[in-house]
């Protein structure tokens, strides 16, 4: 069975993520480049997060950061996701969840969506979709607009020369940076387009458009030198709790 548990979110609720956020702010901050930089001021309208489950499908959690964003609306929009990969989805559940349990935070919810589907992440080829999710969420009417979008893959290592970092097409720009300690690659994808048939983002680093950096000497030890490591690789979800009150606020203009 590949659907979603009953109330099961594989660990992906607010709040867990919330005290994670918390700890990384603490923590020490790993060697950062111009990438990470960029990566860590670009303010997402949607937080995704992907799992590989032991049946073999994928479990996707999804956060919107606008509070008035319309539930049908991403209903519709987890649904293309499917149709985008490939599979339809299963298991698809839509929420209002709190960010805390306090009294004063009451209207504090966010609205997320679960499900399971297919064809997203491809461990054994080091290849981690994102164009179902660009195009699913292109297009919607302003002003629930998705211009940019977090998504990480969690429990994955990327593979050296195959997993994509970063992109540039005439429709996307993408920012990838990875987290060893917590086994996440994130992604930032900022649409230059909201016609879903004009966005082209690329699978595999054979097919990126910008180069690695060449590594240091110092840094020449690690298998994976050409990802950002360390505390920035959630930024997203520091920038989403740290932005969370601003409820009416959204991306700037591209």
């Amino acid at each position: 069975m590949s659907a979603l548990p009953p109330n099961q979110t594989y660990g992906c609720g607010p709040r867990p993520w919330a005290l994670l956020a918390l700890g990384l702010l603490c923590a020490p901050s790993a060697p950062q480049d111009s990438v990470a930089e960029e990566f860590a001021q670009t303010r997402p309208d949607v937080i995704i997060r992907v799992q590989k489950a032991p049946t073999g499908a994928d479990y996707v959690h999804i956060q919107m950061v606008a509070a008035d964003y319309p539930a049908d609306l991403l209903r519709r929009q987890c649904e293309m996701v499917g149709e985008y990969a490939g599979t339809p989805v299963r298991g698809l559940r839509i929420s209002q969840t709190p960010l805390s349990a306090g009294p004063e935070d009451e209207d504090m919810r966010v609205l997320g969506a679960d499900f399971a589907t297919d064809f997203i992440i491809d461990a054994d080829r080091g290849i981690l979709r994102l164009l179902p999710f660009a195009k699913a969420f292109a297009g919607a009417p302003s002003p629930h607009t998705v211009r940019c979008l977090a998504i990480a893959f969690e429990g994955v290592t990327p593979q050296e020369d195959v997993t994509l970092r970063n992109a540039e097409t005439d429709s996307a720009t993408v920012r990838g940076v990875y987290d060893a300690r917590m086994g996440v690659v994130e992604y930032r994808v900022v649409l230059t387009t909201q016609d879903p048939s004009r966005i082209d983002i690329p699978e595999t680093a054979q097919q990126q458009t910008i180069p690695p950096e060449t590594p240091s000497k110092e840094r020449s030890d690690s298998a994976i030198i050409w990802w950002i490591a360390g505390a920035a690789a959630l930024a997203g979800l520091l920038v989403y709790f740290a932005l969370r009150p601003y409820r009416g606020r959204r991306s700037a203009e591209p």
